[in-house]
């Protein structure tokens, strides 16, 4: 099913002062602002916003959602649900197991060493990987060419630390009450990109996301090419801090007119788990039935 082995790459390929909700617990309050959604919008330099993002990942070490559903839409066309277990931690560690009856199974996966994505649906099923190394040097290519980095799951999730330094800009939107962080990147496959991340300038609370959406831009013409939005979140106390993860996201996909959204829920924030439990937990399976594709070995044709 050619929806389902598109959804299976998707997946996995898948982010101080000045300004009042960056104060405190980083911005992330248990109570709303009763001031919020009203007056001009102060100036925020770029090291806050990045400062703020690094703070959270620093904070998530792991995160393992016990409940997630999940629905991909091909042309506005729904595919059948899939329900399973999705679990990260830093910096690398991702794994996302979904059954769904006649819609098949998937296993999607990384480690520090190379990630992986299984899918059993009708016909042969498909079971490809590829080193970082590999990858990130562009010798291993993607089905399709599809342009996207396996960290982009763990950027939507918030653990993925930025570097300082880089040639960022904020640019506020006073109207729809947000700042936007971007800055210049290049895809392994060699594609100039701009990445930007749309925060909301009014202190989040309850189930309303601080950080509301990721997007990859071609760096050329502007256009978009796929977009994450948070639509709820979780704000829980941790320690002496207050942090933030996603509980519903849908990420999108222009080009390939695909679109795919996750409920995530019965979170666990940084369970304690031995190095040999980790170890065996993001490790790619074996014995699935069919050979793993090496995709630095391996080219697949247009479809």
């Amino acid at each position: 099913m050619k929806s389902i082995h598109l959804l299976v790459i998707a997946a996995v390929f898948a982010p101080s002062l000045g300004c009042s909700w960056i104060k405190g617990n980083m911005g992330i309050h248990p109570t709303p602002n009763p001031n919020a959604g009203s007056g001009a919008l102060p100036p925020v330099q770029s090291e806050q916003l990045v400062g703020y993002l690094n703070e959270r990942a620093s904070r998530l070490e792991s995160i393992t959602y016990y409940h997630v559903s999940l629905r991909a839409f091909e042309k506005g066309i729904p595919t059948p649900a899939l329900t399973g277990t999705m679990g990260c931690s830093q910096p690398r560690n991702f794994r996302l197991i979904a059954k769904g009856g006649l819609a098949g199974d998937v296993d999607l996966g990384s480690n520090s060493e190379q990630f992986w994505a299984y899918v059993k649906a009708t016909g042969q099923p498909l079971f490809v990987y590829a080193s970082y190394a590999d990858f990130e040097s562009g010798k291993a290519q993607l089905p399709a060419g599809m342009p996207f980095e396996p960290d982009w799951v763990m950027q939507v999730v918030g653990m993925t630390t930025l570097p300082p330094g880089m040639n960022y800009t904020v640019t506020p939107n006073q109207k729809e009450r947000n700042y936007t962080l971007a800055w210049s990147a290049r895809t392994p496959q060699g594609q100039d990109v701009r990445k930007e991340i749309i925060f909301e300038a009014d202190p989040a609370a309850g189930t309303r996301p601080q950080v509301r959406r990721h997007l990859v831009k071609d760096a050329k013409s502007g256009k978009l090419i796929c977009t994450a939005d948070v639509k709820r979140a979780q704000t829980s106390q941790l320690g002496t801090g207050i942090i933030q993860y996603p509980t519903q996201v849908s990420l999108k996909w222009e080009e390939q007119k695909f679109e795919m959204d996750l409920s995530l829920s019965e979170a666990k924030v940084n369970e304690p788990q031995s190095p040999e439990m980790t170890t065996r937990r993001f490790q790619m399976p074996k014995n699935l039935g069919t050979n793993p594709i090496n995709l630095a070995e391996y080219r697949f044709g247009p479809k």
